[in-house]
């Protein structure tokens, strides 16, 4: 059995709430780092998994990959999973490597925190 490795990784800056980057959707700060990482490592991956646990729903990691150029071939895939979705995205790209489903996936989370739409829970009145 071979070894699943991890050959690197990239991260955009931290945003806060308020801050420069307020305007900018979590799939656009995604893309970007998703161009830097195919650029930077020279690879193209036969599947995204990216974690997003503040989005508005829908497949965000497609649409990254979509806006950071990628072959519209590669699939991709978000993982829901609030804190701990881009440590289940990498975990999930090993298991498929593992199993021999595919030979190199790109996997992180990503978020535009300050962009985020904030939800409350109101508990249902009696």
């Amino acid at each position: 059995m071979d070894k699943v490795c991890l050959i690197g990784g990239l991260r955009s800056y931290i945003g806060l709430t308020g801050g420069v980057y307020r305007h900018v959707p979590a799939e656009l700060l995604g893309a970007a780092v998703l161009k830097a990482v195919t650029e930077k490592y020279n690879v193209v991956p036969q599947q995204i998994i990216c974690g997003n646990g503040v989005g508005a729903g829908g497949n965000i990691a497609r649409l990254a990959a979509l806006e950071a150029g990628l072959p519209e071939r590669i699939t991709a895939v978000s993982v829901d999973v609030q804190c701990g979705s881009g440590l289940e995205a990498v975990a999930m790209a090993a298991a498929k490597i593992e199993a021999g489903e595919a030979e190199g996936i790109i996997a992180g989370g990503f978020e535009s925190y300050p962009a985020a739409a904030r939800l409350q829970h109101q508990p249902p009145r009696l």
